[in-house]
């Protein structure tokens, strides 16, 4: 019985997971689609992503942070992580699905006195930081590159609109190939607890985070998509293919990085190399959001371990 009610709570966090599933946004800020056939596109993509290419990287999380999770240890860091993931999906802020899940693992390992391997933690910390610079550096670069290459030699207005207007179909596969990539990495986090039963679970994660996606995701698209900076398809896709090597790059090193990092200093990235206002104040606020995730993930784990 607890085993299931565990599991009735992994799947509620790999629902709001789905809720908070963001990497579409470029697509909306660059006009190629509509928010609602980008939440439904963004929908199925997440939940073939964890049906057929769920990998281990939140393995990490489970073999070299914190040794002997118990149930109630299990119980206390999922529910913790679902709370302040639905909160924020409902606050439109987007966050990082592994920030949550390592505050909330910390918070439990504090209040139960279990050992933390803090090379793994600062390893993941030193991540954070430098995965955006690089999905930022990358991004304008790009663009920077795609503009030499192309608006340098091509003259006239409407030849540059159907150069625009060629990339949004491109730009729309790579983002839904964003999405596909991060739902098989982020929505593990929700279940990898289950090593024993996880491709059973891969199927309802899928469906959840789908769900979640279809149910709450339109706050953090659209509020991702229209706040930041203005893009074309063409300065869209420099954002996605950025997020999809910064991604690539860290995870060949093996370390583990906020997806949603990347994409928002990607999107800004892509924003500053069009001369484009970014929305500083903005990232001021998902700055904050990040931050505050943090201390609230672990009380949040801490809190409710205690209450148990």
């Amino acid at each position: 019985m607890l085993e299931i009610f565990v599991i009735g709570v992994a799947l509620l966090y790999a629902w709001s997971i789905g809720a908070n599933e963001e990497s579409i946004a470029s697509a909306v800020a660059s006009r190629i689609i509509k928010i609602r056939t980008a939440v439904i596109l963004a929908a199925i993509t997440v939940f073939l992503g964890v049906l057929l290419f769920s990998g281990n990287v939140s393995a990490t999380l489970k073999e070299k942070l914190i040794v002997n999770l118990t149930f109630p240890m299990v119980f206390a860091v999922l529910l913790a992580s679902a709370i302040w993931m639905i909160f924020a999906s409902w606050k439109g802020l987007p966050i990082s699905t592994t920030t949550v899940m390592i505050g909330a693992m910390v918070g439990v390992s504090l209040i139960t006195g279990s050992e933390i391997n803090t090379n793994t933690l600062l390893e993941i910390v030193l991540s954070w930081i430098i995965s955006p610079i690089a999905g930022f550096v990358i991004a304008f670069l790009s663009y920077k590159a795609f503009a030499k290459t192309f608006f340098n030699i091509i003259k006239g207005f409407e030849t540059r609109e159907k150069l625009e207007r060629s990339m949004s179909g491109i730009g729309l596969i790579v983002a839904l190939g964003v999405v596909f990539s991060r739902a098989a990495n982020d929505v593990p986090n929700a279940i990898f607890f289950f090593s024993g039963t996880q491709n059973n679970l891969a199927f309802w994660g899928g469906f959840a985070a789908m769900l979640g996606l279809l149910m709450l995701g339109k706050n953090v698209i659209l509020n991702l998509g229209t706040r930041l900076t203005v893009l074309s398809p063409s300065a869209g896709f420099s954002a996605q293919l950025s997020t999809l090597i910064t991604i690539s790059l860290f995870t060949c090193i093996g370390m583990p990085i906020s997806g949603t990092a990347v994409f928002v200093a990607a999107l800004a990235g892509s924003g500053k190399a069009r001369r484009k206002r970014v929305n500083y104040g903005f990232i001021k606020e998902i700055l904050v959001s990040w931050v505050v995730t943090i201390p609230a993930a672990i009380l949040l784990g801490a809190g409710i371990f205690s209450l148990l």
